[in-house]
């Protein structure tokens, strides 16, 4: 899948608006009915197996942080839209909008490796053939070449992607 290519000039989403939009999606009262269904899916509430997370996956908060970026950037409800499209709708107007509807409608949930690692700049997640160049210096600082890590992008101009909140490492590497 190409990356979302943006109008010239506008400017990309960062990983504080990412994070706000998810906070946001998990405060929103008229998605509260939305929200907890989502979290009962998300859980597997009612199957018959008990859950059973790999070490270190199932704690919390970390467990919640996952859930709410699903919730907010994966998550399609009955109109079509994601709660994040939903969020960015009623708060923005114009070209941010635009911007902000773009890059969350581009919306993708990936198991990827982590390669080509620059130390304190950036990193590239891969899924078979997809490469998504992420520029993250905070995690570029935490990742290890060749790690198996789950994870939310979302696609900015010029091919760059940015993670959303709630990943998780597997715990091994490729």
């Amino acid at each position: 899948m190409e990356p979302v290519r943006f109008p010239e000039g506008d400017l990309p989403l960062g990983h504080g608006d990412v994070e706000a939009t998810m906070q946001l999606c998990g405060l929103v009262p008229s998605l509260a009915a939305e929200r907890a269904a989502a979290r009962r899916l998300f859980s597997g509430e009612g199957h018959p197996e008990p859950e059973q997370y790999l070490p270190g996956v199932g704690e919390e908060p970390g467990r919640e942080r996952r859930f709410m970026a699903w919730f907010a950037f994966q998550r399609r409800l009955p109109e079509g839209d994601t709660p994040a499209m939903r969020a960015v709708q009623s708060l923005l107007t114009g070209r941010e909008e635009q911007v902000a509807l773009r890059a969350f409608a581009g919306a993708r949930y990936v198991t990827a490796v982590v390669t080509k690692l620059r130390r304190g700049r950036s990193f590239v997640l891969e899924v078979e053939q997809e490469r998504f160049p992420i520029e993250f210096p905070e995690m570029a600082n935490r990742l290890r070449q060749g790690e198996i890590i789950v994870t939310g992008v979302l696609p900015l101009p010029d091919g760059v992607w940015l993670m959303t909140p709630g990943w998780v490492s597997l715990g091994m590497t490729a």
